[in-house]
């Protein structure tokens, strides 16, 4: 549910977790039992707060913090990023779901609409979240929501993803082996940059279904395995570009073992290896393009 309140002519937006309203931090609540959350490391630039009940915050160093009546809350300022060298990895002892705008992480008080280069990779990598926060940035960097989700096994849906213009590796492996993600979000973009939606959505074995690709041109390895070892989708989208880079399609369905029938490729312009092993172990696959 989403609802916006109008204050001395700024607005706020509030997401509902339950019968909460989240605004102004993010949310972590426990499926069924209180948790913990830690950070294996500290590279922010700024400082993050915690709470457990909105009213009482402390600075977090990263340690291991424990929730309350199975919430736990977080918020910052003057962060520009949560990744220097090895990146910010959020780990938590039991199921959760997040919620809230991710960017609240950045400012509190003003949730930047972009985001910088690097700025979330590998956060959640292998976290026992079940739902992800919003990310409704607009302007992305290289990087950026690189790796993200990867290994979010217990995540069953995916947050929208409202930018159209990319970045550099900006969406790679970002849901690699979500097993239990059932759907995409909608991609909008129109034009496409190197790597952008490679790996993806690389062994998600329950995604049923995929986003619609509008782009006209395919550029470098942008959709390099982006569906590899999806063995539950059983539709390709339409690929409409019509100007292909190099391995720009490359193992894209490699193994989607399920999909009957390949879509139109109408390109006219191609590239070295642009359609390599793109339906290669599609096994069910009766219709050619």
């Amino acid at each position: 549910i989403v609802q916006i309140e109008n204050v001395t002519g700024t607005v706020y937006i509030s997401v509902t977790a339950g019968a909460e309203a989240v605004a102004n931090y993010i949310l972590f609540k426990g499926e069924t039992s209180d948790f913990t959350l830690k950070a294996t490391n500290k590279e922010w630039d700024g400082t993050v707060e915690y709470s457990t009940d909105k009213n009482t915050w402390n600075t977090w160093d990263g340690s291991e913090i424990p929730s309350a009546n199975k919430k736990l809350y977080l918020r910052g300022k003057n962060n520009t990023t949560f990744y220097n060298k090895n990146g910010v990895q959020f780990v938590l002892s039991a199921n959760a779901g997040c919620y809230g705008n991710i960017n609240t992480l950045l400012d509190y008080e003003n949730p930047p609409t972009a985001v910088g280069k690097n700025c979330y990779r590998s956060m959640f990598q292998g976290c026992e979240l079940t739902s992800a926060p919003e990310l409704p940035a607009t302007t992305l960097a290289d990087y950026c929501y690189y790796q993200m989700f990867y290994g979010c096994t217990k995540l069953v849906s995916a947050p929208a993803l409202p930018a159209t213009t990319l970045a550099n590796y900006c969406y790679q492996s970002m849901f690699s082996n979500c097993k239990s993600l059932t759907s995409a979000p909608e991609l909008p973009a129109t034009t496409l940059t190197v790597l952008c939606y490679a790996g993806m959505f690389h062994g998600c074995t329950k995604l049923v279904s995929a986003p619609a690709l509008p782009a006209t041109t395919a550029v470098l390895w942008c959709y390099q395995k982006m569906f590899q070892g999806c063995t539950s989708l059983t539709t390709a989208p339409a690929l409409p570009a019509t100007t292909l880079g190099q391995e720009c399609y490359k193992s894209m369905f490699y193994g989607c073992t399920l999909l009957t029938t390949a879509p139109a490729l109408p390109a006219t312009t191609l590239s070295d290896g642009c359609y390599w092993s793109m339906f290669q172990g599609c096994t069910s696959l009766t219709t050619a393009p």
